[in-house]
């Protein structure tokens, strides 16, 4: 697994979704802003974010993972004529597993 999805789901292993404290929730979000802002080396093809996102069932797709991971990888694509990872993004919303900002 690329770093940038392993660190991003390390945030929500180390503070469930579910955690009622605010405390937890704002650390959740400070978390996914900080990874927002990490620049990677090397970003996950296409295939292996269906994989992370298959595997990784339950880890939540906040529109940062969108902007680092999927808009990029839509911009490549686009550039050759290809819109497979713009259909998934589009699936993504369909299904409801993209959740539009952090809770």
């Amino acid at each position: 697994m690329k770093q940038v999805l392993n660190d991003y789901i390390k945030i929500f292993l180390s503070c469930p979704l579910g955690a009622l404290m605010q405390v937890a929730r704002d650390k959740m979000e400070e978390d996914v802003q900080a990874w927002a802002k990490t620049r990677y080396e090397e970003m996950p093809t296409l295939a292996e974010v269906e994989q992370f996102i298959d595997t990784c069932a339950g880890t939540p797709i906040y529109p940062e993972f969108v902007d680092k991971v999927l808009v990029p990888l839509i911009i490549e694509e686009e550039k050759v004529g290809k819109q497979d990872a713009a259909n998934y993004l589009e699936e993504l919303k369909e299904e409801g597993i993209m959740i539009e900002e952090i809770i």
